[in-house]
């Protein structure tokens, strides 16, 4: 199974120069995300596994795959105990035609 991470339907934002704040309606709380923070969360829209959203990351900055995916990890857990992100699991399908 491939974890992906998607962001509630209940949250908007607002870019500020890079950053962004974002607002839940249902837990009524605001919190403010550097670039870096907000590029990721942003792409946390559920069409992209973690493994390839870290690759992506470890490719842009010339770091190791696997320390990128473990921040990743834990960074998008901190998001996920602050309501701002859901996991979700893919099963593979590996009969499916390339």
């Amino acid at each position: 199974m491939r974890l992906r991470w998607v962001r509630p339907k209940d949250v908007v934002w607002q870019e500020l120069g890079g950053d962004a704040v974002l607002v839940s309606s249902s837990a009524r709380r605001t919190w403010v995300l550097n670039a870096t923070a907000f590029w990721i969360w942003r792409h946390c829209d559920g069409s992209i596994s973690m493994e390839e959203l870290a690759r992506s990351l470890a490719l842009a900055g010339e770091k190791e795959f696997q320390a990128v995916r473990n921040e990743l990890h834990s960074f998008c857990q901190e998001l996920e105990n602050a309501g701002l992100l859901g996991a979700v699991s893919q099963k593979l399908n590996h009969f499916a035609a390339p």
